[in-house]
């Protein structure tokens, strides 16, 4: 177990993602599940904001509300 740590604190920060598919068809097999990239929670997070709001955005400029 790593510890990550800054200024003022020390940190382990775990997070589990669960993915639904269409249908709940078997997508995703063993040979998939081991490529798994290890990806920062913030840049994940940063990229889901980036994108949820581009779509809000494109939902909602489409409404007036004069």
């Amino acid at each position: 177990m790593e510890l990550d740590s800054n200024a003022h604190s020390v940190f382990l920060l775990h997070c589990h993602l669960v993915l639904v598919v269409k249908y709940r068809r078997r997508v995703f097999d063993n040979k998939f599940l081991g490529r798994t990239p290890k990806t920062e929670i913030s840049k994940f997070i940063n990229a889901y904001k980036s994108a949820s709001s581009k779509l809000l955005s494109s939902i909602f400029s489409k409404f007036s509300y004069a």
